[in-house]
């Protein structure tokens, strides 16, 4: 679970090509969950999905 914006203590950047559902946008304070794929020099994509309820 999470709020875009921050993850851990850090900026979490969300952008619309790297988001993984449809049901968008997204704003800002939106509790979502979500899960970030990682490159071999760091995140390349942060997949976020809506939080139920």
């Amino acid at each position: 679970m999470g709020v875009i914006g921050q993850a851990g203590g850090q900026d979490l950047w969300v952008f619309a090509e790297s988001l993984a559902e449809p049901e968008l946008p997204l704003v800002a304070g939106e509790r979502v969950s979500y899960y970030v794929v990682f490159g071999p020099w760091g995140p390349e994509a942060t997949r976020v999905r809506r939080a139920a309820g």
